[in-house]
């Protein structure tokens, strides 16, 4: 799906981001998941995971999706959350505060699934 925005006299392509965050084969539930633009063009847009660890981005203004281009992906807690079990969800660094994980959203479906088991692929 394609959304175009309006704005300031120029229209900003965008498109839906969906994805799972697992740890191994679990889901991981109360998580943000940010992605940043690359060039600081556009805003960031975030989700947040749900019981099945899935998440699909929305951009400023409740708009689904998030701008064409190139981004960097960090995931984080959701405020005071916790995984089920009442255990704190602990995000590898590799995932969070030190992330290098770029992902290029392109026109149409975008599906970036991430496993915190596993080290990102950038």
């Amino acid at each position: 799906m394609m959304i175009l925005i309006a704005g300031c006299g120029s229209d900003v392509e965008m498109a839906t981001v969906t994805g799972t965050v697992t740890s191994g084969s679990d889901p991981v539930s109360n998580l943000q998941v940010t992605f940043e633009p690359v060039d600081g063009e556009n805003g960031t847009a975030m989700g947040f995971t749900d019981d099945k660890g899935e998440y699909t981005l929305l951009f400023p203004g409740n708009k689904q999706g998030a701008p064409l281009g190139d981004y960097l992906v960090r995931l984080s807690v959701a405020e005071n959350e916790e995984a089920e079990g009442g255990q704190p969800v602990e995000i590898p660094p590799a995932y969070g505060s030190d992330s290098q994980i770029k992902r290029t959203v392109v026109s149409g479906s975008n599906v970036f699934n991430f496993d915190l088991q596993s080290p990102p692929e950038q």
